[in-house]
Formats: C-alpha cells, sequence, structure tokens
C-alpha cells in the first residue's frame, strides 16, 4: 500500500519531526535522542550549530554549556562530523567492523593502514594522553612521534619537473619538497599536526 504526501502534509511532518513546531523539548538529552544529532562544527564564527539547534528547539532552558558538558561527559559522541548520543553508538558498530569494505584496498587506504600501525605506540599515547585530562587542542602534542609511511609511493610517483602544465606553468618540484621534507624531518620521521 503506498500513502501519497502533500508538500504541505511532508513539510508539516519534517517541521515536528526536528522539534520546531508545538512545545519545546525541556531535557537536552531527550532532544539529542530525538533528533539523532548534532552537527560539529568546531570553527562556527558566531555559535557552533550544535548550540544553535539547541537554543532552537530548548529555548531560555538551554544553556550554552549544555553540548559541551555533554561531550566532556561522554553522553555526546562524535562520529562523522556528528554528535551523536553515545547511547546510539550500536548502531553505528557493524558498519565501523566492516570497514574498509570489501575489495582491494585504494593506495590511500593502504597508506593509512601502514601508518596506523607504524604508529600504534603514539596512537596509544595520544589516546590515554585525552582519556586523563580531556579535550585538548593538536598543540598539547609533540611533533615528532610519528614515523613517515608511503614516502616510497610518492617517490614512483611520475615526474614532471621538465613538462608544462596546460596552463603554461611549471608542475611543482614534487622531488625537491620531498627531499626537503625528510631533511628537515630525519630519516623515518614524519610531523603530526
Amino acid at each position: 500500500m503506498t500513502h501519497e504526501l502533500t508538500r504541505a502534509d511532508a513539510r508539516r511532518i519534517a517541521v515536528l519531526a526536528q522539534l520546531l513546531s508545538g512545545e519545546r523539548p525541556t531535557d537536552f538529552d531527550d532532544m539529542v535522542s530525538h533528533l539523532t544529532l548534532l552537527q560539529a562544527e568546531p570553527t562556527a564564527a558566531v555559535a557552533p550549530s550544535a548550540r544553535v539547534v539547541t537554543r532552537s528547539r530548548l529555548g531560555t532552558t538551554s544553556r550554552p554549556r549544555d553540548v559541551d558538558d555533554a561531550v566532556a561527559d561522554g553522553s555526546l559522541i562524535e562520529l562523522h562530523s556528528m554528535l551523536r548520543p553515545a547511547a546510539d553508538l550500536k548502531l553505528y558498530r557493524a558498519e565501523m567492523a566492516a570497514r574498509p569494505g570489501p575489495g582491494e584496498l585504494k593506495d590511500w587506504q593502504v597508506d593509512v593502514r601502514d601508518w596506523v600501525e607504524a604508529n600504534d605506540d603514539t596512537r596509544r599515547d595520544i589516546l590515554d594522553k585525552l582519556e586523563d585530562e580531556g579535550p585538548l587542542t593538536s598543540k598539547s602534542f609533540p611533533r615528532h612521534h610519528a614515523r613517515a609511511v608511503g614516502v616510497e609511493r610518492l617517490e614512483q610517483r611520475p615526474q614532471r619537473a621538465d613538462a608544462a602544465r596546460p596552463d603554461g606553468r611549471a608542475w611543482r618540484d614534487r622531488p625537491g619538497r620531498l627531499r626537503r621534507a625528510r631533511q628537515a624531518l630525519g630519516p623515518g620521521r614524519a610531523c603530526l599536526s
């Protein structure tokens, strides 16, 4: 059986589902559970989207620190640049376990896998530090821990030092950049930024 909606009905359902009509919710956790996610925008100029959404749904009962408190206490987690209720994590576990998916890995996936394996101690150190100290900026971590992986693949790319681009300008000096980066970092090292 097929049910057809008018545009007005579809609009009404969407507005109700987004908690933009009727009575305001009174509880932050219930609001996030109903919406299923809040967008994570750490670079928002005025206010992060999650705070704007929270304020527009909860009104004067919302507090700017609600989102930050929920992230800090672990009741909201960030997944794919969205803040989601931690209780919903089980909905995404099968997708996470199946990553990167069937078939052969692409070159960049091999590089990522190899980098993670080569830098497992660093990864664990970072996770321990985050667990001990809570959210931190990237400046809180040393820049010299990681080992470079995938450099060989960069060296195998065709070099176009003498060739001109379609717009007439020269191609970038890839061998020179790679050599300078290696000299700056030292053997077998890369920086975390």
